[in-house]
Order: structure tokens, then sequence, then C-alpha cells
């Protein structure tokens, strides 16, 4: 397969996506962008007519990382995708850009953690779950007083917070809670105290609810390869 320079690589996935995908080009474009190709110029590839475009272009952006955090405001409107993949790609971008910058759009992964579909709501618990304090404290500050939703948010991201203190009989009750929102947070302050508290999160391996249940299994596995 030939190899091809930046411009070659811009136009033939802008002109033949199909083909861009078959031939796998996606990682050496992203290469690009790390060697110093604008970053402006994803704006016309996140915002083709063309879902594999698209789809490319959240990936090369989603794998940016922190490098790509001035692009938070134009991944955003990828979380309401159709394709799944897609939304995927878009709530890591979003996690990660939040880290280090614009902390307040970190509340798109925590509203995530209520979202109709089971792999994404799998995907903002761990996503919370390794969220540092700048992105907690700063979404606490924006969610609303008068929605009975935030309060719930509020007082279990307080939980997870520097400010909070939380016990393990207090973790127990979440895991066990009748409320599924509050079962998640459960497991995510499981995982975040698993090295001082394994037991937390094998209690959560053990619950009915298939979230967290599942949430926890994959992080034990992950732990016992570390």
């Amino acid at each position: 397969m030939q190899d091809l320079d930046v411009q070659q690589l811009f136009e033939l996935l802008l002109e033949n996506p199909r083909r861009f995908v078959e031939e796998e080009r996606s990682y050496a474009l992203l290469e690009e962008y790390f060697d110093g190709f604008p970053l402006r110029s994803l704006h016309d590839l996140l915002n083709s007519q063309d879902e594999l475009v698209r789809r490319e272009a959240i990936w090369i952006t989603s794998e940016l990382g922190v490098m790509g955090k001035d692009l938070v405001f134009d991944v955003l409107p990828f979380l309401r995708d159709q394709n799944p993949t897609i939304r995927y790609e878009a709530l890591d971008a979003v996690a990660v850009f939040s880290s280090v910058g614009n902390f307040e759009q970190f509340v798109h992964v925590v509203r995530a953690l209520e979202s109709a579909d089971s792999v994404t709501r799998k995907q903002a618990m761990l996503l919370v779950a390794n969220a540092n304090e700048k992105q907690i404290s700063t979404v606490m500050t924006k969610l609303d007083d008068a929605s009975q939703r935030d309060k719930i948010h509020y007082e279990c991201l307080k939980k997870l917070s520097g400010d909070g203190v939380v016990y393990r009989e207090e973790i127990r009750a979440m895991i066990d809670s009748e409320e599924a929102i509050i079962r998640n947070y459960g497991a995510i302050a499981a995982k975040r105290l698993y090295a001082t508290d394994p037991e937390l999160l094998e209690l959560a391996n053990k619950s009915g609810d298939p979230d967290i249940a599942k949430f926890a299994e994959e992080i034990i596995a992950i732990e016992a390869l570390s």
C-alpha cells in the first residue's frame, strides 16, 4: 500500500471515506496530528455530512488525549449521535479534555450515568471513577439546586470529592440502594477505594443490578492483572 502525505490522507478521507477505512489510514492521519498538523483541520472532518468521515474524525480526536482539549465544544454534539461508536468516542474525549480545562463540561459525563443505554452508563461509571478533584468539584457547582435528580448527583459527588468524608457503611448502603443512580455511585466510590478496601467492589460484584455487577467484575479483573 502506497504511503500518503498528510494532504493526501485528508483528501482521501473526505473524498473516499470507505477506501480510507478499508486501507486503515486512520492511525497514519492521527500521527500527522501528533507531528504538528493543525488541529483546526479536524473541524471540517467533524462537521462532515458523511457518517464514516465523522466516525474516523471522532476517533482521531479522542486518541489525541489532552492535546485535543480545545476541541471539547466540537465534540459535545456527538454525545447525541445515532451511532453508538461515535457516542462512545465522544464521551471518552469529553472526559479526557475536561480533565485539564473546561472542567464544567464533565457534567455531560455525569449526566451519562442516567443514559438509557447500558454501555454508555457503564462507560460513564468508569470515567467518573477516574475523574480528578477539579472535575468533580466544578461539576458540583453547576448542578441545579431545584432538581431532585441533581440533588442526588450532588450528594453522591460530594462523597467522591476531597471535601467529603465517606465511610464503608455508607458505600455499602449506596450499593444496596433502591435508586439505580445511587447504586452506580456506590460502585464508583468502591472503585476509587479499591486499593484500600477491595471488599466493597466485591460486594458490588454480587449485586443484583447488572450495571454495577458487570462494572465491578471488569474492574476486579483489570486490577488482578496489574
